[in-house]
């Protein structure tokens, strides 16, 4: 299962400014907690780029210059 998910994501299944990691964290960076604290173990999905995070709203990957005040 992970290798079909791998190359799904490989050709294309990551949404703009994310990328595909197989052992990715299962916590995600978002605008509010920019570095959460989290289990150490793998989880392979696509995660924002490094420099991005989920924005609140579009729970879209966003450069953290770019969320809300």
């Amino acid at each position: 299962m992970a290798i079909i998910v791998g190359i799904l994501s490989a050709d294309g299944g990551c949404g703009e400014n994310e990328i595909f990691n197989e052992c990715g964290s299962p916590c995600d960076k978002t605008c509010a907690d920019p570095v959460p604290t989290c289990i150490e173990m793998c989880k392979a999905r696509c995660e924002c780029r490094p420099g991005f995070v989920i924005h609140p709203t579009t729970k879209k990957c966003v450069n953290l210059k770019n969320c809300p005040k």
